[in-house]
């Protein structure tokens, strides 16, 4: 079962995941399931279809990501926080950096 919610952008929830996949630096939907825990399956049905996850599905995505979830649940709005990506980012095995 999945969340409701009026999406007005003319373009799908399955664009905006896919497309914060990219922005992440995501090169697959099987590196973004990797990266989140969900399904390869899920996902690509999400991004083929624009069917809508849950809400705590659609956070996982965006704490993934690093995008708004306000944008990516409505695709209105910056796509990030400016604050977020002027954070250091860590690699697992490297010290921050930024």
């Amino acid at each position: 079962m999945t969340d409701h919610m009026h999406d007005d952008s003319p373009f799908h929830m399955g664009d905006r995941i896919k497309k914060a996949g990219e922005l992440a630096g995501f090169d697959s939907v099987l590196a973004l399931a990797e990266a989140t825990g969900l399904s390869r399956n899920s996902l690509g049905q999400y991004e083929a279809t624009g069917v809508v996850p849950r809400r705590s599905t659609r956070i996982t995505i965006a704490l993934a990501t690093g995008v708004r979830l306000a944008w990516l649940e409505t695709g209105k709005g910056p796509v990030f926080n400016d604050e977020a990506r002027s954070l250091p980012h860590l690699d697992s095995n490297q010290e921050p950096t930024g």
